[in-house]
């Protein structure tokens, strides 16, 4: 049985508006994505959520800026890992992406002290 025209643009308007809303939802994110720290704790502000790390509860900070990432544990004793996509590149990504040494530079220089924060 073959779909109809109207089925198939209803799908593709159902489509269309679900694009826009990730989309605007997305772009409203990146604008505000940042890693901050304090005396209580970090705070992660990525694409899609945010979350806040007592400083208690972090265990390590991966310092590359490849994969960096904080891992914590829980209230109920689980270990948790998130990632710090503001500052993270991905392993390959940057040649794709184009970033200059000096920016990759600051955020090692970032990662380390956050680290460093996070022993004391």
């Amino acid at each position: 049985m073959m779909a109809s025209a109207e089925s198939w643009n209803a799908g593709i308007a159902v489509l269309g508006v679900l694009f826009v809303t990730v989309g605007a939802r997305w772009v409203t994110r990146v604008k505000r994505a940042a890693v901050e720290y304090d005396t209580v704790g970090v705070t992660i502000v990525g694409l899609f959520w945010t979350r806040r790390i007592a400083r208690s509860s972090i265990r390590d900070v991966h310092a590359d800026h490849r994969w960096a990432a904080v891992v914590w544990c829980d209230q109920r004793g689980r270990w948790r890992w998130t990632p710090l996509s503001p500052i993270a590149t991905g392993g390959g990504w940057r040649g794709i992406l184009l970033i200059p040494e000096a920016t990759l530079e600051a955020r090692q220089r970032y990662l380390k002290r956050l680290a460093k924060w996070a022993r004391l």
